[in-house]
């Protein structure tokens, strides 16, 4: 094992453990192959497995040496940094306390139902959902009267049946805009408890862009479930193979602000997972951002073609 925070810091490398690209496993840096990284698109495992960047998925390996040299460490420094960092203990940030099933449906009973609220209902309808009341009980979202979830729409993220996490997405401009319930780059929110039986599945960012889908095509075999971040660890990277298993027909569709690079490298992690070259881009129609501010009618038309084969 590697205690990659003092070897960086000895290299004097800036890096981060939570947020961004970091998970629970990894640690993240800028990525010294991009070289106009902007961000720290580099995961380095812990536990020895390697690295991989988010940007471009060429750059990754094993060697924790050719990584060091890349920093700017010569091959003996390389060497000699590994020896005195290597076998002890790595310095590990402690898990996280994760609630269990039962903790977290407690304290989502606690909260009001959405269709009991005009304000929320008010929101939803602001958003194009031209059912509102009736998409707000079947999704089960709820609202706080008071506490740090006032003023935010939440919405529960499932996962075989159990309540998993949510989030809560502001109504009155809070920062940040989206509060999750458990901060894990690995969740997938896909709408429903139990989804209906759907042939063709469509990675969105957010989740009210795959409540808009999921709300507007219930009855059309279409599925959409959003990746809530940026980042695709291996354990998102499986959530997104079991929803996308046997479909026929599967897509990324991201905002229209998004690079062409960071869609492809996405597109090209995504296929790598699935073992397949099988998935498509999926572009916004022209002047929306994203799947969320379409109406229903403008969701059935845009997927009408795609699910025909035509788009």
């Amino acid at each position: 094992m590697i205690d990659w925070r003092s070897l960086f810091d000895a290299l004097h490398v800036e890096w981060r453990d939570h947020g961004g690209n970091s998970s629970r496993n990894s640690i993240a840096i800028k990525c010294p192959f991009c070289r106009d990284d902007p961000s720290t698109h580099l995961a380095v495992a812990y536990d020895g497995a390697g690295y991989y960047c988010y940007r471009n998925p060429l750059h990754r390996g094993v060697s924790a040496s050719r990584l060091l040299v890349r920093l700017g460490a010569s091959y003996d420094e390389a060497r000699r940094l590994l020896r005195h960092y290597s076998g002890g203990p790595t310095v590990v940030a402690a898990p996280r306390e994760v609630p269990s099933f039962s903790q977290l449906q407690t304290a989502w009973s606690h909260f009001d139902p959405v269709s009991q609220s005009d304000r929320y209902i008010d929101y939803l309808t602001c958003r194009g959902f031209e059912d509102a009341d009736l998409v707000a009980d079947y999704y089960d979202m709820r609202y706080a009267r008071v506490g740090k979830w006032s003023g935010r729409l939440l919405i529960p993220y499932y996962e075989n049946g159990s309540l998993i996490s949510w989030v809560g997405r502001s109504i009155i401009n809070h920062d940040p805009k989206y509060l999750a319930q458990i901060s894990d780059a690995s969740l997938l929110f896909v709408p429903g408890r139990t989804q209906a039986a759907y042939s063709v599945g469509i990675l969105v960012e957010g989740p009210l862009d795959a409540l808009k889908i999921a709300a507007a095509c219930r009855t059309q075999g279409i599925m959409a479930a959003a990746l809530s971040g940026k980042a695709l660890p291996a354990s998102k990277l499986l959530r997104i193979s079991r929803f996308l298993d046997g479909c026929a027909r599967r897509y990324l569709a991201p905002d229209s602000d998004v690079p062409m690079s960071q869609i492809m490298a996405a597109i090209n992690t995504i296929a790598c997972a699935l073992k397949s070259r099988y998935i498509r881009r999926l572009p916004i129609p022209q002047g929306r951002k994203d799947p969320g501010e379409l109406s229903y009618q403008e969701v059935r038309t845009w997927l009408t073609g795609m699910k025909s084969g035509r788009g």
